[in-house]
């Protein structure tokens, strides 16, 4: 399995994986799913590598399929392209490889498009899809695909995985616990201005305070500063609002008398842990609620300021 110890954790998949290579038996179709962060890509990748056998992603008989910039959606040109590729013969390993990143994120068309694919794989051709949620992706992809979960990591290997790209230890033990097994996740937590991008709107949503809002302006000034595309902003505000609801589930378990979400409570200054710690569980259940519906319009292309506008009176 040594083709395969860049990847963190994921062992079961990885032992599925080694499997199939060795037996020779790889499947046209494979999807792996799991939540956001939890290292799908990395793994659908270095998986794709050791069937080239290479060692580099520019592989010419290695194709990634993703949304163009700035949309939400891959397209049916995108699938055409791979179709293209995928009838020339090889060009220098035994097969071609196919990454789709976010499958749930294909269009009607895209997706018949590559379930044809799929249903009619030209010789020596694979297709590795991602997605956070099966049943997320048409239900005639799933259904052509070997499925392989991605699990949370454990809290010890997001951290080894954030020490080993040079993450310094104090924001590394805080990353992975806020992570909540997501490596990816929490390197992209790791980047400059984690501080400001991401904890201070974060501070700025749990205690609103002043006027709704003047909080929902900054936070979507937060969000868009630095980048010049709206989905650069979205993500941005995806990361916010999964940060904002990391911290109301720990409340929830500390309104309800649990140990385990204090060390998490610790991290806060001294107002906004005593303004979370004294909402009884209901209202903290109800406004975590309220964030999760939130994370969901930001899904569904709300706008960033709606959803913020909305947001904040219901967890003031």
């Amino acid at each position: 399995m040594t083709f395969l110890s860049e990847v963190f954790g994921h062992e079961h998949a990885k032992e599925q994986l080694s499997r199939m290579l060795a037996q020779g038996r790889v499947p046209n179709g494979i999807l792996l799913h799991g939540d956001a962060g939890r290292g799908k890509r990395t793994l659908a990748m270095a998986f794709a590598r050791a069937m080239l056998g290479t060692t580099v992603d520019d592989h010419p008989d290695l194709f990634v399929v993703t949304r163009g910039e700035d949309q939400r959606l891959i397209g049916i040109d995108r699938i055409r392209a791979l179709k293209q590729e995928f009838s020339l013969t090889p060009a220098q390993g035994e097969c071609r490889v196919a990454v789709v990143v976010d499958a749930e994120r294909l269009t009607e068309e895209a997706g018949n498009a590559l379930l044809k694919l799929l249903e009619e794989p030209p010789p020596k051709s694979h297709i590795i899809l991602t997605a956070r949620d099966r049943d997320a992706v048409m239900e005639t992809l799933v259904s052509r695909c070997r499925l392989l979960r991605a699990p949370p990591l454990s809290r010890r290997e997001v951290l080894a995985f954030l020490e080993a790209r040079g993450v310094a230890d104090d924001r590394a033990r805080l990353l992975a616990l806020l992570a909540e097994g997501r490596p990816g996740y929490a390197f992209g937590l790791a980047e400059d201005g984690f501080e400001e991008r991401v904890l201070a709107p974060t501070f700025r949503l749990l205690l609103p305070g002043g006027a709704p809002h003047q909080a929902a302006e900054e936070v979507a000034a937060l969000a868009r500063e630095g980048t010049k595309k709206a989905e650069g902003a979205r993500e941005r505000v995806r990361l916010v609002l999964g940060t904002v609801a990391w911290f109301l589930r720990a409340a929830l378990k500390v309104s309800t008398g649990a140990q385990a979400g204090r060390d998490v409570l610790d991290l806060l200054e001294p107002p906004l842990r005593k303004a979370l710690s004294e909402r009884g569980p209901i209202a903290v259940e109800r406004q975590l609620e309220r964030v999760l519906e939130a994370m969901a319009d930001v899904d569904r292309n709300v706008g960033i300021d709606l959803v913020l506008e909305s947001l904040i009176p219901s967890i003031a």
